[in-house]
């Protein structure tokens, strides 16, 4: 379940960051949560245990240590709830999972100094109304009932917090909650993990642009204060009457021995001197709210005034990540999750541009992206097919369009040249496809069936593609990628285009790639086995792409 919602988070944090409003618009709850319960997760690994007690103990000290900004705090005090719900127990019964979840909300709320509703509080209240007699549900039920409630809960925020409706979102930590809850559910199932659901929506640009910072002190948002505190005996009740008066949206985490403190306030420094009249600090963290807010407002200010956007089909958090970046909007999608048509003009009609530039990123995809051309009609906006059959050339080409749009800033940031104006979006189409088609792309997969050609491979067999053409099987993906990317070397055309300079590796999904090829060490083992690579003078970069189904992407350029 952990190691479930764990990923489930991950693929998702992008789109919970895109909608984050309260208690500021800085554009990071997802990745928070998402990095608090990645280590729980892997808190867990790296104790051994014999129960879910034990787990759920874990992954709680975990969470703790590893909380980040308000979201994940109090995400890190559900946790705790959970574990003290389950506490020497082997295995949990529906009714032993229904009172954990009410410990965690009942923790959750305890650790914010003002609890608000229309916020993660509310979902964890939700999610923790099992009805009375629990165990006439088996645990699946039960935290798919939990799942329900809590996305009821997710879609009443806008209701409960005002705020929430007039930027035109859910609330963020809620949604992100709730997304826990569903991977919970997902690994409990064992299900497979699909591609990312659709963005959550986006803040309206007029409210996000126009949004004020708090004026009690004359000041701005502030700093995003965090620091670990240790000792025999702490008071936390003490220790938050002392933090009150240093800032807002104050959360005190933990217990007597080690706890967390998260804290909005104009003064760190007087936040940390605080805290050490209490016990140890550690893990002193300051982030400036102002300064993110800003680059926030003023990215969607420029996005909503550029005349030409860009949607990409994206597979892989990874990826998706990578084409937001360039300024991109992103439909869900690939090789075995192929979007509709609708699901295309959807999301380039919620980009607000008159003209935009669609990337289908796989063959397949195409001509759906050319229906939704069609589906457009009069009501606009006008779709130009840029024809990127991989994700690698979708890359290349949102960077060509990225320099063409004004020196070096992802395109939602700056303001589109002239030639993207006035062309309607034609020449950077144009601009775009000639830089894919200048890209040599591969990659790993492996065999859905055993066939005789055009190369002999049994089912699940790793092999090397290069374009379209299957190239080389392998015992183990390690050894397809060695076969490939000599082979791109020699088919690099020299004399048209010159000497290839960049060659990338993108790592698959975490349960799909090598075991001991991590990202960190990836460029260092691939540089003693390809010695062309230097001696061609070609530099190596390695991305993590998380896509699904090939444990490597290549490309050259």
């Amino acid at each position: 379940m952990l190691a479930a919602a764990s990923a489930w988070l991950d693929q998702h944090a992008d789109a919970i960051d895109a909608i984050n409003v309260f208690p500021v618009p800085d554009g990071d709850t997802g990745r928070n949560m998402a990095q608090t319960l990645r280590a729980a997760w892997e808190a867990v690994g790296a104790e051994p245990a014999e129960g879910i007690g034990d787990v759920l103990r874990a992954a709680a000290d975990g969470a703790l240590l590893g909380a980040r900004g308000n979201s994940g705090v109090i995400l890190s005090q559900w946790m705790r709830g959970l574990a003290q719900g389950v506490e020497g127990h082997q295995e949990a019964s529906t009714g032993v999972l229904a009172d954990a979840l009410g410990r965690a909300s009942t923790r959750a709320y305890a650790a914010i100094e003002e609890p608000r509703e229309g916020t993660i509080l509310s979902v964890t209240r939700a999610a923790a109304t099992c009805g009375p007699n629990p165990d006439a549900f088996t645990p699946w039920e039960a935290l798919r009932g939990a799942v329900m409630r809590a996305e009821e809960a997710v879609a009443r925020t806008p209701e409960q917090m005002p705020l929430l409706a007039e930027a035109g979102v859910v609330d963020s930590g809620a949604q992100g909650l709730a997304v826990v809850l569903a991977g919970f559910e997902r690994g409990l199932r064992e299900d497979d993990l699909p591609a990312p659901a659709a963005d959550f929506g986006q803040i309206r640009t007029e409210w996000l642009v126009g949004a004020s910072p708090r004026t009690e002190t004359g000041g701005g948002f502030g700093f995003c204060t965090e620091f670990v505190l240790s000792g025999a005996g702490l008071d936390l009740e003490e220790l938050r009457e002392t933090l009150d008066a240093l800032g807002d949206s104050l959360v005190v985490a933990g217990d007597e021995r080690l706890a967390r403190i998260h804290i909005h306030t104009d003064t760190p420094e007087a936040a940390f001197d605080a805290g050490r009249r209490f016990g140890d600090v550690d893990q002193c963290t300051t982030d400036d709210m102002d300064e993110r807010h800003a680059e926030l407002a003023r990215r969607a200010d420029a996005a909503a005034t550029a005349a030409v956007a860009a949607v990409a089909v994206a597979s892989g958090d990874g990826f998706a990540r990578l084409f937001r970046e360039l300024g991109a909007s992103i439909v869900p999608g690939g090789a075995t999750l192929n979007p509709s048509a609708a699901e295309i003009l959807a999301a380039a009609r919620a980009s607000g541009a008159g003209t935009v530039l669609v990337l289908p990123n796989d063959r397949n995809v195409i001509s759906a992206a050319r229906q939704a051309a069609d589906l457009a009609g009069a009501e606009g906006p006008a779709l130009q097919d840029v024809p990127t059959e991989c994700q690698p050339a979708a890359g290349t080409a949102q960077t060509a369009w990225d320099r063409g749009s004004g020196g070096g800033q992802p395109a939602a940031v700056t303001a589109l040249s002239p030639w993207d104006r006035a062309s309607g979006g034609e020449e950077a189409a144009e601009r775009m496809a000639e830089a894919a088609g200048s890209v040599l792309s591969g990659g790993v997969t492996f065999a859905a069936r055993t066939i005789d050609r055009p190369i002999a491979l049994r089912e699940g067999q790793p092999f090397a593609i290069l374009g379209r053409e299957m190239l080389a099987a392998s015992a183990t993906p390690e050894e397809a990628l060695l076969a490939l990317i000599p082979h791109m070397l020699d088919r690099w055309p020299a004399e048209q285009r010159g000497p290839a300079e960049l060659l990338t590796l993108y790592l698959g999904e975490r349960d799909a790639g090598p075991d001991d090829l991590p990202a960190d060490t990836a460029e260092e083992w691939l540089h003693a086995r390809v010695p062309a690579l230097a001696d061609a003078g070609v530099e190596l970069e390695v991305v993590i792409g998380g896509q699904p189904h090939y444990p490597f992407l290549v490309s050259l350029e």
